[in-house]
């Protein structure tokens, strides 16, 4: 792997070198960074896979990923904001400029992900059978953050995540939030911005399951969701109707799009039920805490509102056919989430 990633360090300084010595379409400059991005990224895969169980030296690559990421991207942004370093109308920088951000921040959120997969599984798994992690096992992981986080000789890997799972959170709104502004704000020559169809779908579906994930093992254990939850319900809200703009054209069709097996409307419409299935538990929980008896409160349980913005589109889509039970999600026994990415990424 590291001759490779030799092989490529090289081509991108050339890369670099020519870029801030010619003039280049601000497209360029922008793929240039999103290449740059996965470089940087993959790199510290590497360093993290071999220091996967020392939550110190886990926590310096992500700090270390952290200010390179930064620096990086305002030195792309220096470069399109110059016009003497790039040939570009005005509008084409602007959206270049636009787009920067969010390619940090899906890098930085899955970089954060994987350091944090990696400290926990350590802690859980034997020195020789870390290498054998199957995805039934990563999938227990948000239950086995609430038995580290209740023991009490985890101190080390107790602060690790008490510090990465915030900045993590952060970061990936910030990247749905940069995802949305991007999807609403910009356009070339009056046509709005369309992103690769299944590599942001995926990106922004699976991030959404996360943040939801995390949020119903809060309430399963009968603690309160995330703090800003109204702020996620929000997003996940935003992101649904960013894909579903992007899936069909103003008075269009959006189940005709989902028909034709639009990755965007298929997306959007699992968002839809993600968002409905967190509002539920948030209002059950909420109507929980101050219900005086549990008796009362099985006798009259609280449904969240059927609105529009927390419904899949039609009524012939059965909300329970969908998701049923939260422990039936395919990644528990037949899915291979890393084997499908794999293949989507050859296609």
């Amino acid at each position: 792997m590291q001759s490779h990633l030799d092989h490529i360090t090289y081509a991108l300084d050339i890369a670099q070198k020519s870029i801030r010595k010619n003039l280049s379409a601000a497209a360029t400059i922008h793929l240039f960074h999103s290449v740059r991005c996965a470089y940087v990224e993959t790199e510290h895969y590497v360093q993290m896979r071999k220091a996967r169980r020392d939550t110190k030296v886990l926590a310096s690559i992500v700090t270390a990923h952290e200010c390179v990421s930064q620096e990086q991207e305002r030195e792309i942004v220096q470069l399109l904001s110059e016009p003497a370093s790039c040939e570009a109308t005005r509008e084409e920088r602007s959206a270049a400029i636009d787009l920067v951000p969010a390619d940090t921040a899906q890098s930085r959120a899955r970089l954060l992900s994987v350091a944090i997969f990696f400290a926990i599984m350590a802690h859980i798994t034997p020195l020789e059978s870390h290498d054998k992690i199957r995805p039934h096992e990563a999938a227990r992981m948000r239950k086995l953050v609430f038995d580290i986080w209740k023991t009490p000789d985890n101190h080390e890997l107790r602060s690790f995540l008490a510090k990465f799972v915030v900045i993590k959170d952060g970061v990936v709104q910030a990247m749905l939030q940069s995802l949305v502004d991007a999807c609403k704000n910009i356009s070339l020559q009056r046509m709005p911005w369309h992103p690769p169809a299944r590599q942001s779908s995926q990106e922004v579906l699976f991030q959404c399951w996360l943040i939801v994930d995390q949020d119903i093992a809060r309430i399963e254990e009968g603690i309160d969701p995330h703090p800003n939850v109204e702020g996620q319900l929000s997003l996940i809200q935003q992101s649904a109707q960013a894909l579903e703009a992007l899936s069909a054209p103003p008075g269009g069709s959006i189940d005709e799009a989902f028909a034709n097996g639009c990755h965007y409307a298929a997306s959007a419409k699992l968002l839809r039920c993600l968002h409905g299935i967190l509002s539920t538990r948030v209002a059950q929980q909420a109507c929980s805490s101050t219900t005086a008896s549990e008796t009362a409160t099985a006798s009259s349980p609280v449904v969240a509102q059927e609105t529009d913005q927390s419904l899949p589109y039609s009524a012939d889509l059965d909300f329970d056919q969908v998701f049923s039970e939260w422990t039936n999600w395919p990644y528990n026994s037949t899915w291979d989430m890393f084997q499908s990415y794999h293949e989507n990424m050859l296609e």
